[in-house]
């Protein structure tokens, strides 16, 4: 098993913003990473707390077909000073472990970890 990760933000706490970044998050990883819905075991979802007007996950079940695999949302630690309106992703695959896999990281969320990432 392996996992896979990757971050965004939006510009506004609002629902077609979360949408649409979610969606386009989760297109670039799959087609920067080239798996299949069935390698896919488990989905964890992390919004900054200024995020609350819907799941990211949602957008992802019923817009991509994502009805297998198991979804958890929950809240990224609140630190002071940290990358507001940002959504993080962890897929774990049932994929061998040596397989290469490239985190992709948008927008704002791209200054998290540039040293791991395709940066938009």
């Amino acid at each position: 098993m392996i996992a896979l990760r990757g971050a965004t933000t939006v510009t506004a706490n609002e629902a077609e913003n979360l949408r649409e970044r979610t969606l386009e998050l989760w297109d670039r990883i799959r087609q920067a990473n080239s798996f299949e819905p069935e390698d896919i075991v488990s989905v964890i979802f992390t919004c900054t707390r200024d995020i609350d007007c819907d799941y990211p996950g949602k957008y992802v079940r019923l817009e991509r077909g994502l009805t297998r695999a198991s979804l958890l949302h929950f809240n990224e630690m609140n630190v002071v000073g940290t990358l507001p309106l940002c959504i993080r992703i962890q897929i774990q695959l049932d994929l061998p472990k040596d397989r290469r896999t490239i985190p992709v990281y948008l927008h704002e969320a791209a200054s998290l970890r540039p040293d791991l990432t395709q940066i938009d």
